[in-house]
């Protein structure tokens, strides 16, 4: 237990109750300074969606995580939201086989499993799980305790390959031991393919990628807010206090309009967006999981097809142009609400 209470981040202010219905627990590969700022806008998302109960944030990529850590826009948004949140970080090193369960790895890399167990374990009723990142700490928790996550884990979203051919997307290729563990496993999978082909930067009816302009969505945050996605996008460094930058305007340009001009014109591609709403129990119509079942050959290629009596799910898009605009309209009507509770 001390091994796991040094290495667990307890994150935010002063406990502050949550009434979301839904328990939840998040895998990310979320980096200060970022991989890739999707993360902070999917996080942002995370916290605006009321009926989540994050019981726990798991940081994928442990060694990265010392050097580029997570747990800062995490502070950031606990400090907006009043909100206290359990953060652990995740394994080191890529698993070495389809049973490795990760025991092995140095001790400040294991708060990351741990904390997805005990959470497991103490839930009243089984919990959602919504992955991006790598599937690494998952697959070696469920190569620990296969009972326990067949039954407590509801749902798990998986935000990760394309939807035919060779895996050759980023969060697969993260950790591809783990990524097939989990994906031929006996869990409740709903998968979320990044791509919908055998390459990547394709759409099509299974793709979750879709993208828009940043300024569609930043006039209508509030000032911490706006402070929060600039203080990621500027990739600042720990010298600048993120909690302070979050209030004191003086420390980030945003009045600029050149840094302003760009930052709004940009484009963010996004993932994970229809995976959180559907965590949530907000449907949409554009977009639904179906049942399906899938396979990998002996080269790692996956082969999807509908399965009405599968208990797999994956995600289906009739129109891209519809589910584009359906997801910015989502994070239209969330992001802007995303302030501390009064009172």
């Amino acid at each position: 237990m001390r091994r796991f209470e040094a290495a667990l981040l307890l994150l935010g202010t002063a406990a502050a109750a949550q009434s979301g219905s839904v328990p939840l627990i998040y895998c990310t590969d979320l980096f200060h300074p970022h991989e890739d700022p999707d993360d902070h806008f999917d996080l942002a998302t995370l916290f605006a969606l009321d009926e989540l109960e994050v019981r726990g944030i798991l940081l994928d990529q442990g060694a990265q995580q010392l050097a580029r850590p997570g747990s800062t826009p995490i502070r950031q948004l606990c400090a907006i939201t009043g909100r206290e949140v359990p953060a652990g970080i995740g394994l080191d090193e890529k698993l070495t086989s389809s049973d490795d369960t990760g025991a092995s790895r140095p001790a400040e890399f294991q708060a990351g499993v741990e904390l997805l167990l005990r959470v497991l374990r103490e839930a009243e009723r089984p919990v959602v799980i919504v992955q991006t990142g790598s599937l690494r700490d998952l697959a070696a928790a469920y190569n620990r305790e296969p009972g326990l996550l067949r039954t407590r884990v509801a749902r798990l979203y998986v935000n990760s390959g394309n939807a035919a051919g060779a895996q050759f997307e980023y969060n697969a290729q993260l950790d591809l031991i783990a990524y097939r563990r989990i994906m031929e496993s006996d869990l409740p999978v709903y998968w979320c393919p990044c791509f919908g082909g055998d390459q990547v930067w394709t759409g099509g009816p299974h793709s979750a990628w879709w993208r828009f302009r940043q300024g569609e969505l930043f006039d209508q945050l509030s000032a911490p807010l706006q402070s929060y996605f600039a203080y990621a996008l500027m990739r600042l460094p720990p010298s600048v206090d993120p909690i302070r930058a979050l209030s004191e305007p003086g420390l980030l340009p945003l009045a600029a309009e050149d840094w302003r001009a760009q930052a709004w014109a940009q484009e963010r591609s996004m993932w994970s967006t229809a995976s959180l709403l559907d965590a949530a129990g907000r449907p949409d119509p554009s977009f639904t999981f179906t049942p399906a079942t899938w396979s990998f050959d002996a080269q790692g290629a996956v082969s999807l097809e509908p399965a009405e009596d599968s208990p797999r799910r994956v995600l289906t898009v009739p129109d891209e142009g519809a589910y584009s605009r359906a997801m910015l309209r989502a994070l239209g009507g969330l992001l802007p609400r995303l302030v501390r509770p009064q009172g």
